[in-house]
């Protein structure tokens, strides 16, 4: 039930997941005779897939953007900006030490419209991009809009080299250069 998002409040609830993409279809407080119906819509492709996402911030100004998964294509994938995006968990630990880092970052490139620094929770938001794939936290990636291209950093996570990184790939510059 975790795994399909399904909270014991909308129950019963029937579920179908294709594995070879990984969408999820959900039909809540589900009684017998929607089933036919909602399976119909499947059947001719007009069921649009279930996914977890928290609620969208309320207010996004911060140096790091706060992206769901609702927000995502919008934010990340459908945006003109470049963007850096960590994936992270609450709980883990090394995320937790490196949240400081992306603020840094975040604040260098705060004045540049085309770089967006950005995090999303993955435990509490479906990736539903497959081009990014998180196994582990913090995983980073970069969207480098022009091309369509994601990027997995797996560099030294200091804020001088994840600066570096985001204006090789960007071809921007941050606000203050002599504070590298």
């Amino acid at each position: 039930m975790k795994y399909f998002g399904v909270s014991p409040d909308l129950l019963p609830a029937v579920v179908l997941h294709e594995t070879e993409t990984d969408k999820k279809y959900i039909l809540h407080r589900a009684e017998p005779k929607g089933i036919a119906p909602w399976l119909a819509k499947y059947d001719v492709g007009s069921l649009d897939p279930s996914f977890k996402s928290e609620e969208p911030p309320n207010s996004n100004d911060g140096a790091v953007k706060v992206i769901v998964a609702s927000t995502f294509e919008a934010l990340v994938t459908g945006s003109k900006a470049n963007v850096l995006i960590e994936f992270y968990a609450p709980w883990c630990g090394h995320c937790k030490k490196f949240a400081p880092v992306m603020e840094k970052v975040g604040h260098k490139f705060a004045s540049n419209d085309a770089v967006v620094i950005a995090k999303m929770d993955a435990t509490a938001n479906d990736v539903l991009d497959k081009r990014f794939i998180v196994k582990a936290y913090p995983t980073l990636y970069f969207y480098q809009a022009k091309t369509d291209k994601v990027i997995l950093y797996d560099g030294d996570r200091s804020e001088m080299h994840l600066i570096g990184f985001v204006m090789k790939h960007s071809g921007k510059t941050v606000s203050h250069k002599e504070d590298l």
